[in-house]
C-alpha cells in the first residue's frame, strides 16, 4: 500500500495515529484506550526514534490495556486530583465506614487541596515533598498521630495508584514519618477520674435529671455514639443486658447543584445551604469493628435507671397522647432511649453541655465526655478485673489499646508482687499453749471435795 492510501485510510480505534515525525529523528504517534472516569476519551501519546519504534510502543500500549494493565487515568493529574479520583472510588466500593470517608475527605481537603503538595502532578511527586508537608503540619502545632493518620491515607491513595499502573513505586512508602510517642497515645485516650472525683460525680448522676444516660457512660464506659445510638429494642430489661451493635453519627450535606468552573451554581459555600442538598443528617449504623458489637451487664443500679426513664417515655406517651420515635433518612424508624421529647436524638454537643454541667456540680474542674469511658475502663482494672474482660466490656478490638492502661496494669503487678512477698516473707506465728492433758483435767465433785466444799 502506497504512503498516500495509508494517510488517507480512517484508523481503527486501537491502531494508534500514523507516526510522524515532528523533528530529526523523533517520531509521535497517539493511540485512543477507552476512557477516562470523567467520560473523555483517554488519548495516549508515543515518542520514539523512528516510525517503527513508535508503532511497537503503540503495539505493545494496546495489549497491555486489553490485559488489564493500563490506568485509564490521566498520569499528569495532580495529588489532589488523585486523591479525590481514589476517594470516589472508595466511596463507590463501599468499602469505607461513613465517618471514616468523611474523615479522610477532610483531611485530604485541608492538607493536600490548599498546601502546594496537592499541586504537584503525580508522576513528579518525591518523598521529600511530603515530608516538607509532615514538618509544615508539626510547625503548625499538629500532633504526631495527626500527621500519621494524614500519611496513612496519602500511603493508601498513593498504593492503589500503584497498583492502577499510574506509577511505579509510591512515594509515602519511603517518607520519613515522625514516630509516634508513648506519651501521646496516652494523651489520646484522655485523663481518667479519680475514685474521690467518680464517687462524687456518681453521687450528682443519681440526682440528675438522666442519671440511666450517666450512669451507664461512667460504669460500662461505652463510646458517646454508642449510648446516643441506644433504641429500646436493644435494652433488655428482663435479662439485665444491653447490645451494643449500632451508633449514632452525622454525615455532611453535599451539594446537590450543579458544580461550575466558579464553584457550585447556588453561590453557597456549604452544602448544608445548598436548596437541593442531600446526603446529609444523622444516621444510626453499624460500629466500627466487630469487636465493637457486643453485650453489656446491666448492674442494679443501672436497671432501677433504666425502668425509670421507660416509665418517663410512657409518661409522654399518655400526655402526648402518641410515642415519638425518630425516622433516620434512610426510612428506618427507631424508639431511642435518650431521645428528646419529639423523638428525634439528642444532639452531641448538648450531650456534653449537659456533662459539663454535671462536672463543675461535682467540683471537678476538668474532663470530657470521653473522659467516662477511660474512668470506666481504668476502675474495671483497679477492681482486679480480667484484661480480657475489660477488653470485651469495652469493645476493644486489639491488645495495644490495653497499652494506654499501662500504668494501671503496672501498678497492680507491683500490688499483687507486694502481697505475694508480704504472705511469703512474714514471721511464722507463735505457737499457742498447748492444750491441758487428760491428766490435769479435774472433776468438780472432786474440786469441791479438796476445797471442804
Amino acid at each position: 500500500m502506497s504512503k498516500d492510501a495509508q494517510k488517507k485510510r480512517k484508523r481503527l480505534d486501537g491502531e494508534g495515529s500514523e507516526p510522524k515525525e515532528v523533528r530529526p529523528g523523533m517520531w509521535r504517534s497517539t493511540v485512543m484506550l477507552g476512557y477516562k472516569a470523567d467520560g473523555t476519551r483517554n488519548r495516549r501519546t508515543v515518542t520514539a526514534e523512528s516510525a517503527a519504534a513508535c508503532r511497537r510502543e503503540i503495539a505493545r500500549l494496546v495489549r497491555d490495556y486489553e490485559a488489564g494493565r493500563v490506568t485509564t487515568v490521566d498520569a499528569n493529574m495532580t495529588l489532589s486530583a488523585w486523591m479525590e479520583h481514589y476517594l470516589q472510588k472508595r466511596e463507590l466500593a463501599e468499602d469505607l465506614e461513613a465517618l471514616t470517608l468523611k474523615g479522610y475527605r477532610s483531611k485530604v481537603r485541608t492538607y493536600v487541596d490548599k498546601p502546594r503538595v496537592g499541586k504537584i502532578v503525580l508522576s513528579k511527586l518525591k518523598p521529600e515533598d511530603l515530608e516538607r508537608q509532615y514538618r509544615s503540619m508539626r510547625d503548625a502545632g499538629l500532633t504526631i498521630s495527626t500527621v500519621r493518620q494524614f500519611h496513612n491515607i496519602l500511603r493508601k491513595g498513593l498504593g492503589e495508584a500503584v497498583r492502577r499502573g499510574v506509577l511505579g513505586h509510591n512515594p509515602a512508602d519511603l517518607a520519613t514519618v515522625p514516630k509516634a510517642m508513648k506519651s501521646q497515645n496516652m494523651s489520646r485516650s484522655g485523663e481518667s477520674l479519680t475514685v474521690p472525683q467518680a464517687k462524687r460525680l456518681l453521687a450528682v448522676i443519681q440526682d440528675s435529671e438522666n442519671p440511666a444516660r450517666w450512669l451507664i457512660g461512667t460504669l460500662l464506659g461505652p463510646r458517646q455514639s454508642e449510648v446516643l445510638g441506644l433504641a429500646w429494642d436493644r435494652v433488655f430489661l428482663e435479662q439485665k443486658r444491653i447490645r451494643v451493635d449500632r451508633k449514632l453519627f452525622r454525615l455532611s450535606w453535599q451539594h446537590g447543584c450543579n458544580q461550575t468552573k466558579d464553584g457550585p451554581s447556588c453561590r453557597k459555600r456549604r452544602g448544608a445551604d445548598c436548596p437541593q442538598r442531600f446526603g446529609g443528617g444523622l444516621f444510626l449504623g453499624e460500629p466500627k469493628t466487630e469487636t465493637s458489637i457486643r453485650g453489656l451487664p446491666m448492674p442494679e443500679v443501672i436497671y432501677r435507671a433504666l425502668v425509670a426513664q421507660w416509665e418517663r417515655h410512657r409518661l409522654w406517651e399518655v400526655q402526648d397522647g402518641h410515642r415519638a420515635t425518630w425516622t433516620a433518612p434512610d426510612g428506618q424508624e427507631y424508639d431511642l432511649v435518650f431521645k428528646q421529647r419529639n423523638g428525634r436524638p439528642p444532639n452531641s454537643r448538648q450531650d456534653w453541655a449537659l456533662f459539663k454541667d454535671l462536672l463543675k456540680q461535682a467540683g471537678v474542674t476538668t474532663g470530657t465526655v470521653k473522659d467516662l469511658r477511660h474512668t470506666a475502663a481504668t476502675m474495671l482494672l483497679v477492681q482486679g478485673v480480667d484484661p480480657r474482660v475489660v477488653m470485651e466490656i469495652m469493645g476493644w478490638s486489639q491488645v495495644s489499646m490495653l497499652k494506654r492502661y499501662q500504668h494501671v496494669l503496672d501498678e497492680l503487678r507491683v500490688d499483687a508482687v507486694d502481697r505475694v512477698a508480704d504472705s511469703l516473707l512474714a514471721p511464722d506465728p507463735a505457737p499457742s499453749s498447748p492444750p491441758p492433758s487428760e491428766g490435769n483435767v479435774v472433776g468438780l465433785d472432786a474440786w469441791r471435795e479438796a476445797r471442804g466444799l
